[in-house]
């Protein structure tokens, strides 16, 4: 279940109850709360900022865009063995792994496609891989790509020291930048480069040019299963497999209130709305829609409170914060 540029939605349908190998997707007007389209028997991924692409119930291939609600032809792109559709960057990444290769490390190739209004072109450049790719993100207007590959090859896992490695590798070549690095098994840079990765219960912060780690967010209690960025960087999604969700302020690498928890297979629990002010949540009864503007959250706060903080409370909870000031204007 995801949101798209507009805010819209794409997930289980309001009522629907997720067995753990099932998938139903629907096209949701969220600030409507309407089904526009059911999408009966369509498996597949957000591949630009209104189209879907992904398998039919006639079994045909192909891409779905929101704006006509029909089968769009003229795109180029087609599903392969992983797509990851990056807005920020404008840009739909797909790796297709070489099957007829008998080299037990799976080789492939990362296609780049143009991913705006008039997206679905091939756009180069072609990114070498080795490895079963488990992520792709890049920075804003795919000027960095980062890869995260399982590579089952004992030899490469001895020299390496794990069995996951991230490359960063430069969007205009697709040449690798660097030197390989072992450890998280996902990763996700954010538009403005802020690399995360996630290996079991942690959460690491690392430096994208040289990939050197520059500290944890909290841990988590399970393996985590995705990470999500909002469009300016600043708020982190996390989807865990065992069912929750935490939302995560980046600069201050803290978790934002307590885990929430979801109701679906881990790839469908949530999504962040791309402007990080709201969260869509996948339950046993539809979809939850979270609230967090801050401004909003605050003035929530307020309402239930009905007063300022003490000089005394500012002092216990809010000293980082500077001087004392209200903190509910218009309230004694």
């Amino acid at each position: 279940m995801l949101f798209d540029r507009l805010g819209r939605c794409r997930g289980g349908r309001r009522g629907d109850r997720f067995a753990p190998d099932a998938v139903d997707n629907a096209v949701w007007d969220v600030d409507g709360d309407a089904l526009l389209d059911p999408l009966d028997g369509f498996d597949g991924t957000w591949v630009g900022p209104r189209q879907l692409g992904g398998s039919f119930s006639d079994g045909a291939v192909g891409v779905y865009d929101l704006d006509t609600r029909s089968r769009s032809p003229e795109i180029e792109s087609e599903p392969g063995d992983g797509v990851w559709y990056v807005p920020e960057a404008e840009r739909t990444y797909q790796w297709i792994a070489d099957v007829d290769d008998p080299d037990p490390r799976l080789p492939g190739v990362i296609k780049v496609f143009d991913a705006s209004d008039d997206g679905g072109r091939d756009i180069g450049p072609d990114i070498p891989t080795l490895g079963h790719v488990m992520s792709v993100s890049a920075t804003s207007g795919g000027r960095r790509v980062v890869v995260t590959a399982y590579m089952p090859d004992t030899e490469t896992q001895q020299r390496m020291g794990g069995w996951h490695f991230t490359t960063v590798h430069d969007g205009r070549t697709g040449r690798a930048l660097g030197e390989p690095m072992a450890g998280p098994w996902t990763t996700r840079v954010s538009a403005d480069g802020t690399l995360l990765g996630a290996d079991a219960g942690t959460i690491t912060q690392y430096d994208l040019d040289t990939l050197r780690p520059i500290g944890n967010f909290p841990g988590e209690s399970g393996q985590l299963s995705r990470i999500q960025f909002s469009s300016d960087g600043r708020v982190a999604l996390v989807a865990l497999n065992d069912r929750s969700l935490s939302v995560y302020d980046v600069a201050t690498r803290s978790r934002l209130g307590d885990p929430i928890a979801a109701d679906s297979p881990p790839d469908w629990l949530g999504a962040l709305r791309p402007d990080g002010k709201a969260l869509a949540v996948t339950v046993a009864d539809g979809i939850q829609i979270w609230d967090l503007d801050p401004d909003r959250l605050a003035q929530a706060t307020c309402n239930l409170v009905g007063r300022n903080l003490t000089r005394t409370e500012w002092a216990i909870y809010m000293a980082d914060f500077g001087a004392y000031r209200p903190t509910c204007p218009g309230l004694d």
